[in-house]
């Protein structure tokens, strides 16, 4: 991309509505390389069969753990302790090299 090419950019979010359309793709946009357009692709012909919907959001709005990430916050803290548990035991009771 070149300067009189850069694209400006919103500052607002948004999330797709899940339509349950299956067989479907977004439409990669023509003007915008890494963008998708409304339209709904079929997977099989790439012809337009429905437009999707999105939603206004905010990422930063909700600042709580949600379930699908409470998994892998515990999953670090066992490993830090674990990993320190393992420094101090080799450290305290093996002979240094």
């Amino acid at each position: 991309m070149t300067a009189s090419d850069e694209v400006e950019l919103s500052e607002q979010w948004y999330r797709r509505v899940e339509t349950g359309h299956e067989g479907t793709h977004l439409a990669e946009s023509r003007r915008t390389p890494g963008a998708f357009a409304s339209g709904e692709l079929d997977d099989d012909t790439n012809q337009v069969v429905n437009s999707s919907e999105w939603v206004a959001d905010d990422p930063y709005e909700d600042d709580t753990v949600d379930e699908g990430n409470m998994g892998t916050l515990i999953a670090c803290a066992v490993t830090s302790v674990g990993t320190a548990a393992i420094t101090y035991v080799a450290t305290k009771h093996l002979h240094p090299w």
